[in-house]
């Protein structure tokens, strides 16, 4: 994390690890589709960098970032891009993303992501099971979830404010029924790609 999040500590630390998971901010360049990548401390660590230098060993790499899904037709043949690059890194799965993410339904949904992959489910399941629970999620159960992971009550009130001014918050009677996260702008831009999707735990 931090300035030690940098391209050296990737390729110098990945390698044995079962699981990698990439927390920042992605961006896909559909003129140069090997040039995409992910923003690390000390600059962008390219889809043609990680197909270059990086041999993984992983079960799976999750890409947390905006638009790590994406891809391009390369010279009439394969489709290129950071999910292809992780592949070829050695990845069997990848999980990536199509758009831009919000930060706030993006945490949640890696939390209960993670929790169904400790839980022994497969990568598929426990994004499945993850997605539902992202969309179900009410405002009180947002307002909980933050609480615990440190925000102030003001800080509460300005986020669920924030997701409001998106529009997309479904209206219920009570106000705390609401479910925020309901629109697939918030849960639905992750998918899995790879073939060994067997359970981690």
């Amino acid at each position: 994390s931090g300035e030690q999040a940098n391209r050296d500590a990737v390729m110098g630390q990945s390698a044995g690890c079962a699981l990698g998971h990439f927390a920042c901010h992605g961006s896909f360049d559909a003129a140069a589709p090997l040039e995409s990548g992910l923003d690390m401390a000390d600059g962008r660590l390219t889809a043609r960098e990680v197909m270059q230098r990086l041999r993984l060993q992983a079960e799976l790499v999750t890409l947390s970032g905006c638009e790590t899904g994406q891809s391009r037709r390369h010279h009439g043949e394969e489709l290129f891009g950071l999910a292809r690059a992780f592949i070829y890194a050695g990845a069997p799965s990848v999980l990536v993303s199509l758009w831009a993410v919000d930060d706030v339904s993006t945490a949640l949904l890696m939390e209960r992501f993670y929790s169904g992959l400790a839980e022994g489910r497969t990568p598929a399941d426990a994004l499945r099971r993850a997605q539902r629970a992202v969309k179900a999620s009410t405002v009180d159960d947002l307002r909980h979830w933050l609480t615990a992971a440190g925000f102030t009550p003001a800080a509460c009130d300005a986020e669920i404010a924030r997701l409001d001014a998106i529009g997309q918050a479904t209206q219920a009677e009570a106000r705390g029924a609401r479910r925020p996260f309901e629109h697939p702008y918030f849960w639905a831009p992750f998918f899995l790609v790879g073939g060994r999707l067997r359970a981690m735990a």
